[in-house]
């Protein structure tokens, strides 16, 4: 019984680290880019639409407003990162408007 269970706990560690893993190979290096909002949710967590690309912003994504609020038509910065074939947002940051 004890090995059965000892095999077990072993098991499932091992195919945590797995998964673990291949999450990180997942992550491609950081990047950047400015554009403008387009949609975004009521309280910014969430998906938000800057210049047609879809940034994921979770409670853990620094939000500077130095240069206004973002809101639609907002000029910002986004820096983050891909991960399972979407964008996840580390930093955004509104920027003054285009010139």
């Amino acid at each position: 019984m004890k090995k059965a269970l000892i095999l077990s706990v072993s098991l499932m560690l091992s195919l945590s680290l797995a998964a673990g893993v291949g999450l990180a190979k997942d992550r491609s290096p950081g990047t950047k880019f400015k554009g403008t909002v387009q949609e975004l949710p009521a309280g910014y967590i969430g998906d938000w639409v800057i210049d047609g690309r879809i940034v994921q912003v979770t409670a853990n994504t620094k939000i500077e407003f130095e240069n206004g609020p973002a809101q639609v038509g907002s000029f910002v910065e986004v820096k983050g990162f891909r991960s399972e074939g979407r964008f996840i947002a580390t930093k955004i940051e509104t920027k003054r408007p285009r010139r």
